[in-house]
């Protein structure tokens, strides 16, 4: 534990005044193309279970949600847009599994983390997934997303779209 930590005093935080008003919208990383992308770290938390039946065949499925974090750093562009020195941006990608839960191989399977792969120098075989952190450099495409909630809100995103090799 920190001296900053431990001399915390939560009763006097709560009790300061901000002299103006906060903001009320996140600001996306813009939308564009940016080089000299690298996968950020991550942990097993990038992986997640999604369980379902399907509401028009009501078919049971499961397969596995990965995020994958690409940071950007130092980019005018981004720094002037969201006040920070780097963002980080996810791509998700759903993975197929194979018979016995390990990753699936063959036809129309695991496409997308097979471009990743390919774009990191990783697509020979014999990988696992954690090989990928710290991976690039790529080139990647940010994308804006919004929708509604269910209580009528909106929202909006940015996630990565397209990635490649940066030559």
């Amino acid at each position: 534990m920190t001296n900053e930590t431990s001399n915390f005093d939560a009763d006097a935080f709560m009790q300061q005044t901000v002299d103006g008003p906060l903001e009320t919208e996140f600001k996306l990383i813009p939308a564009g193309e940016y080089q000299n992308v690298y996968i950020n770290d991550f942990d097993s938390k990038a992986l997640s279970l999604v369980e379902g039946t399907s509401e028009k065949t009501n078919k049971a499925y499961s397969f596995l949600k990965f995020s994958i974090p690409f940071k950007i750093s130092n980019d005018p562009k981004v720094m002037q847009e969201t006040g920070r020195d780097e963002a980080i941006a996810y791509k998700e990608i759903n993975l197929d599994r194979d018979e016995n839960g390990g990753i699936a191989r063959g036809v129309n399977k695991n496409v997308e983390l097979g471009r990743i792969y390919e774009a990191a120098g990783l697509n020979s075989g014999n990988t696992a997934l954690n090989q990928l952190r710290g991976a690039g450099p790529f080139v990647i495409t940010i994308v804006h997303e919004s929708g509604k909630r269910k209580d009528g809100s909106e929202w909006k995103n940015a996630k990565v779209g397209k990635v490649t090799r940066q030559a």
